[in-house]
């Protein structure tokens, strides 16, 4: 008996990113017949065409497709005609509740119609549909987008929000759909319009961050539609409001008011925790009362690593690269250990980078450690950076090192390559205070709207939630960009950041009380100060006021 577990272990080996479906489910088909009891069989999808495969006299696997309806325009394989021998079995393969084909398989006498297998025979069609629903949403994307998107991958994170997407396309239910910078939301969103009742309707795009238009006028264009609000965390509190306002006259559906595709179905994305944000008013309560009925929160890259394969040599295939060539078993293993904060979108640049700049015919380790260095661990640099010498407005720590060295590009090479980074807290922070922005640019966007908003606000109360607002991320990922980028969680730089200040305030402003120093740093009270400041310098700081002005 094949197990849905089985069928989903087979799908991920068969499984090969090519560029048109009838490729991809004919490494699959044949992958099912090698396990199962099967003389023959067929595989039919609307719109695209029959595939047919048998058992070959003198072994293996021939196929065949029949009318070739798949507009990239690919050519049938050789093959012979199934044999009209055996039980055989159909299955219907059904998407969002529409039949959109049928896998029918010809068993041979001692599997008795092959009823043992039946399940994992089934969730087998069903993957098959949801494969042949992405190059639905592909090719329609071509021809309203003028993009061809395809989702890759055939990992369990994939398959669950795949799972997801189908119910949803068979709802008139608001969708929120919730995932970090770069993973694919957009796609996610036209997967649910191009499978649902709408589809023929028109799709209205809204980027909120700068949007045109007004709400009534976006819900007006989308009748018989959808209705995407692209990163509605970065909607203004004014179009909250009105949007808010507008929709359950013109958006009703939802409500149970309308049997037909009268309206427009809203579907919007977030970057950022709207719960939260909600709760912290920084998002219209009421509006995510509208919009959270159905939602879904896209998976990272860092979890989808049985996808990591296909997703390079997809991205290689696209630019013209060979893939088998090209993808060496360094650049995998480097891809697969790196954690892309920005997801698919990072990806799609650093292996088109790497494919362009590298000679030899394959990505091997030598040439990620010239063009990427930061898959293996480097750092991510315009310009390269060397520590200076302590100043007077810099003062040294005990024991000579100093306290927060600055980072100057070496004159010798600052046309060259980059090949060091800052490395320390200290240098950290040197770097975020005096706003050294050629090292600033460098880093992710988020994590730099944090650090700028951080140097003009590090004495006020500050959570990581309200960061992660000003930097237009969600709170996890910023938690993970400090960790990655700087090797420091949010609160310890923080904390680096009022012990230097107040190091600074000491030495330059010596007529300062100590409470003074400790409330224009940062901190609440002087007890926490103090512990803080002798457990990061090893002295008081009276102690250290007095050790460097005396030695003056």
């Amino acid at each position: 008996m094949v197990s849905t577990a089985q069928v989903d272990a087979l799908v991920r080996g068969a499984y090969r990113p090519h560029r048109d479906l009838p490729a991809v489910l004919s490494g699959l088909a044949c992958a099912l017949m090698a396990q199962l009891p099967v003389q023959h069989g067929s595989l039919e999808v609307s719109g695209v065409g029959r595939l047919s495969f048998h058992g070959e006299p003198a072994g293996g696997i021939g196929t065949r497709w029949h009318d070739a309806a798949w507009e990239q325009g690919w050519l049938p394989l050789e093959g012979h005609p199934q044999p009209a021998t055996g039980v055989q079995t159909a299955f219907t393969a059904h998407y969002a509740g529409m039949p959109i084909g049928e896998l029918t398989l010809g068993w041979h006498a001692q599997a008795e119609g092959g009823a043992q297998h039946a399940d994992g025979v089934a969730h087998f069609a069903k993957r098959c549909a949801y494969l042949a629903h992405r190059y639905r949403v592909q090719a329609w994307s071509r021809r309203q987008l003028r993009r061809a998107s395809l989702l890759v991958g055939i990992s369990q994170p994939l398959h669950a929000l795949e799972c997801f997407i189908e119910r949803a396309a068979g709802s008139d239910l608001p969708v929120l759909l919730h995932g970090e910078f770069g993973t694919e939301k957009a796609w996610a969103a036209a997967a649910i319009h191009v499978g649902s009742r709408r589809s023929a309707g028109p799709v209205v795009e809204v980027h909120c961050a700068d949007p045109a238009g007004e709400p009534a006028q976006w819900l007006a264009s989308a009748q018989g539609g959808t209705l995407f609000l692209n990163g509605i965390d970065e909607l203004s509190p004014r179009l909250q409001t009105q949007l808010h306002r507008h929709l359950q006259h013109l958006c009703p559906t939802h409500l149970g008011e309308a049997t037909e595709a009268n309206g427009a179905r809203i579907i919007a994305s977030a970057t950022a925790d709207l719960s939260r944000l909600g709760a912290e008013a920084g998002f219209s309560r009421a509006l995510l009362a509208e919009l959270d009925f159905l939602g879904a929160e896209l998976p990272p890259l860092r979890v989808r690593e049985d996808d990591m394969e296909a997703l390079i040599s997809a991205t290689l295939e696209r630019h013209g690269f060979s893939a088998p060539q090209r993808c060496s078993a360094e650049l995998l293993q480097a891809c697969r250990g790196y954690d892309w904060p920005e997801n698919v979108s990072e990806l799609e640049r650093t292996i088109a980078r790497l494919a362009v700049m590298t000679d030899s015919p394959a990505i091997g380790h030598a040439e990620v450690l010239q063009h990427a260095p930061w898959l293996t661990g480097g750092h991510r640099l315009a310009v390269p950076v060397e520590p200076v010498e302590p100043t007077a407005a810099q003062p040294a720590q005990a024991g000579g090192q100093p306290a927060a060295a600055a980072l100057r590009p070496s004159p010798a090479t600052a046309s060259s390559r980059p090949t060091a980074a800052p490395r320390t807290a200290a240098q950290w922070v040197q770097v975020v205070l005096e706003r050294q922005t050629r090292v600033l640019d460098t880093v992710h966007a988020g994590l730099r709207r944090a650090l700028v908003f951080l140097a003009e606000h590090h004495a006020e109360p500050i959570a990581l939630g309200e960061l992660a607002e000003q930097a237009h991320v969600s709170a996890s990922h910023l938690s993970y960009l400090f960790r990655s980028t700087l090797g420091l969680s949010f609160k310890s730089f923080l904390l680096s950041i009022r012990i230097h200040v107040a190091q600074q305030l000491l030495l330059l402003e010596p007529q300062l009380r100590i409470t003074e120093v400790a409330l224009r740093a940062g901190f609440a009270d002087l007890s926490h100060f103090e512990r803080c400041f002798r457990r990061a310098i090893g002295q008081s700081a009276r102690e250290h006021r007095r050790a460097h002005l005396g030695a003056a």
